[in-house]
């Protein structure tokens, strides 16, 4: 399972948890409510104990569905059962934990879409600087997918096999300059020779 994954599960389960704690203050049942769906029907019963649903009250499961109607979209069918009680079916070929689940899914989805083109929308529009640093500790050069450990916590990789050594130097001044297509040099100030770089960290 990726992350992204456990985060859209964490998600559902935390929507799951704040509805079942706003349904703690509905009101208790009345025999002159409105009908409601109950769109916990569909769920086992396994499944109503485990999210702690089968320990509200016939008001506060209309109350809650009620509230998943309106602010989720969940479809529920009303249904009439014995007594002329009012309950809700699921409809076919679905069931309420699936919906829930989908449509956090979808809404999860949406979120990190719509986050994703807004970072590439700044990050695209925020033009590129030099960033000067030091190498942190003794450098003698570069001899291909060389590291460079900066004094900033930052640490680069030479791109290629390019190799060139100097006479060792003791945390040097490097300057890292922004290159063609997105690329990245790193510049020695000593000598002025730079190498192309990528960040790994």
């Amino acid at each position: 399972m990726t992350k992204s994954d456990i985060w859209v599960y964490d998600c559902f389960w935390g929507i799951l948890a704040l509805m079942l704690a706003a349904s703690a203050h509905a009101a208790k049942p009345d025999k002159n409510r409105k009908q409601t769906p109950d769109c916990f029907s569909g769920m086992s019963v396994e499944d109503q104990h485990e999210t702690g649903i089968a320990q509200l009250s016939a008001g506060q499961r209309d109350a809650l569905s009620a509230w998943m109607v309106k602010r989720l979209g969940v479809a529920c069918v009303q249904a009439r059962g014995a007594g002329g009680e009012n309950r809700s079916t699921p409809q076919p070929g679905t069931s309420k934990e699936s919906q829930i689940e989908a449509e956090v899914r979808r809404r999860v989805a949406a979120e990190l879409a719509a986050q994703q083109a807004a970072d590439t929308g700044r990050e695209q529009k925020r033009p590129r600087q030099a960033l000067k640093a030091r190498i942190a500790g003794s450098f003698k050069g570069w001899r291909g997918n060389t590291e460079f450990v900066l004094d900033n916590g930052q640490v680069w990789r030479q791109v290629g096999g390019e190799t060139y050594f100097v006479r060792r130097m003791d945390n040097p001044e490097v300057e890292l300059v922004p290159m063609a297509l997105g690329s990245w040099g790193l510049r020695l100030k000593a000598t002025g020779r730079t190498v192309k770089v990528r960040r790994i960290r």
